[in-house]
């Protein structure tokens, strides 16, 4: 009989991609955890699906995903309000002015808006209605996203971290590469970072390489191994290591609309 992996029940239950299942009740409980900041992961054994060996499925719940889930009519309400939550924390939710109606962005990059009830174009950074054609509102808005102009503002900040006795010079701030969270490490009076090069982003708990940018894969244990120069296991291993990839560019807002797309359409 199949059963939700998170509370283990069999009613109103919903297939993931992976095959494993999970009912209303707590895919909006997951849904309400996520726009607080913390990923929702399927935690489904894979010995039921698979046959394999009693390993946790590990993958992330798509947005897609969510959006398209045939929820009940009575659960429908808690529903959109966690959903609104999440899009507004990755600000691709907005809401008129004029009429007061609600949408979502149909891309992270768009600043000019156009209202689907009332047709009212608005500037999404300030608000008031676009006086200008192409390029800026007209309202001595910067037209920028905030997250935007921090990274463009500390893009040439940089630290130094001591990496298999060898001092490596990286950004000081960074995007979180699977949520798009920006990221800043303090660095000591002397320009070095507190500590070794593994990051944590507080809103989706993904721990990346400060360097390289690599992602800690959460379903193998593992880094990537030109990231960490070992095949060992966990979040801490290689985290003194230099990495076998080049330090990555400072990133831009280009990268942040890819990684927010991704994560609403993956």
């Amino acid at each position: 009989m199949s059963k939700c992996f998170y509370c283990l029940g069999t009613q109103q239950l919903l297939k993931l991609k992976c095959q494993h299942y999970i009912c209303q009740d707590c895919l909006v409980e997951n849904l309400q955890n996520l726009s607080k900041g913390t990923a929702m992961v399927c935690y489904g054994s894979n010995k039921n699906v698979t046959g394999s060996d009693e390993t946790n499925c590990g993958e992330t719940i798509s947005m897609n995903w969510v959006n398209q889930a045939n929820i009940d009519y009575d659960k429908i309400e808690e529903f959109d309000s966690a959903l609104n939550d999440i899009h507004y924390k990755i600000k691709r939710a907005t809401t008129c002015n004029k009429c007061k109606n609600h949408f979502i962005r149909r891309n992270t990059s768009d600043v000019r808006l156009s209202c689907d009830v009332c047709k009212f174009d608005f500037c999404f950074i300030c608000g008031n209605q676009w006086k200008n054609g192409e390029g800026i509102c007209g309202n001595g808005c910067s037209n920028e996203d905030p997250l935007i102009t921090a990274l463009t503002t500390r893009s040439s900040v940089t630290a130094k971290i001591n990496l298999s006795n060898q001092e490596i010079v990286v950004p000081l701030a960074r995007l979180c590469v699977n949520c798009g969270n920006y990221c800043e490490r303090q660095a000591s009076s002397d320009g070095k970072l507190d500590r070794c090069k593994h990051t944590h982003c507080p809103r989706c708990n993904a721990v990346f390489c400060h360097a390289c940018l690599s992602l800690y894969n959460t379903n193998t244990g593992k880094w990537p191994f030109k990231c960490s120069g070992t095949e060992a296991t966990g979040t801490t291993h290689g985290a003194y290591v230099k990495c076998s990839l080049p330090v990555a560019p400072t990133q831009t807002k280009e990268d942040l609309h890819e990684i927010e797309n991704r994560l609403l359409f993956q």
